[in-house]
């Protein structure tokens, strides 16, 4: 079964239930699949999807890589790693972007996302293999986003693909006093916040939809005239640089009054080539 789905925009990964419990109610998903390991759950209507991965920084890889097979949606969707994390300083509630992850066993570096500075602090994370109980340098701990950041860019790209943590313990404030009620509370006091992160990243997922996605016309195209497995790809390719010279021009009538997808390709060939004599080279 292709569950190839252009619907998605937002695909999360999250490690605890009580984290994904958040995400569940606030954007209204479904359980989709109930996979012991890494449960799914979705809402095509919002254009949410969520995989919990459980602790840990393979897990975390290894979940991104099930939900993108499970849904395989291609290079326009917004990755985002949210959750709990340790932090020096604190206070705690407070919600970070972070804008450098290290994974402290092998020193590796990534830098997600792109920065929304007005909406959200700025930290950097290390994340490391055992809980952390002394913060010994003024940066976030986690266990999962390394492994997050490993896989995620690849899926789609790296400015899609956002690590945001929200600050549960210090070193004044206990591990042992986290609670589900008190996550759940931590994930509500940051709805707003969550909001306007995405809203900012919506435009981005859109503009580069725009951008490499397929431009609505060309479907169209390609059923009114008959087109070789070879043929499709060419007129792809064709019609892609056809579309950036005069994306202000309409393809339909002409496409009408053609005999062949070969004589359709052959007169937008001959519009590029027109083009780019025309063009002044200094």
């Amino acid at each position: 079964m292709n569950n190839t789905n252009q619907e998605f925009k937002f695909f999360w990964v999250v490690a605890l239930r009580s984290e994904a419990n958040a995400l569940i109610k606030k954007f209204n998903l479904k359980s989709f699949s109930n996979h012991c390991n890494f449960p799914i759950y979705i809402n095509r209507k919002n254009g949410h999807a969520l995989v919990i991965s459980g602790v840990g920084s393979i897990k975390s890889a290894v979940a991104t890589m099930y939900l993108n097979k499970t849904f395989n949606p291609g290079q326009f969707v917004a990755w985002i790693n949210i959750g709990i994390a340790g932090h020096s300083q604190g206070p705690v509630g407070t919600l970070f972007q972070v804008i450098k992850v290290v994974n402290n066993d092998n020193g590796k570096s990534f830098f997600p996302g792109l920065r929304f500075s007005k909406l959200a602090k700025a930290a950097e994370l290390y994340t490391v293999s055992s809980p952390e109980n002394e913060f010994t340098l003024p940066v976030l701990y986690d266990m999962e986003a390394a492994g997050f950041c490993e896989i995620a860019p690849s899926l789609s790209c790296n400015e899609l693909t956002f690590v945001l943590k929200i600050v549960s313990d210090t070193s004044e404030q206990s591990q042992s006093l986290i609670t589900k009620k008190m996550i759940a509370d931590l994930f509500d006091k940051n709805s707003a916040m969550i909001d306007n992160l995405l809203q900012a990243v919506v435009k981005i997922v859109d503009r580069e939809r725009a951008r490499l996605g397929d431009p609505i016309e060309m479907d169209g195209i390609m059923c009114s005239l008959h087109f070789t497995e070879t043929n499709r790809l060419r007129f792809r390719k064709i019609y892609k640089k056809w579309w950036c010279l005069f994306p202000n021009k309409s393809l339909a009538d002409r496409a009408q009054k053609a005999s062949s997808a070969h004589d359709l390709m052959q007169s937008m060939e001959l519009d590029i080539a027109s083009e780019a004599q025309s063009w002044k080279l200094k």
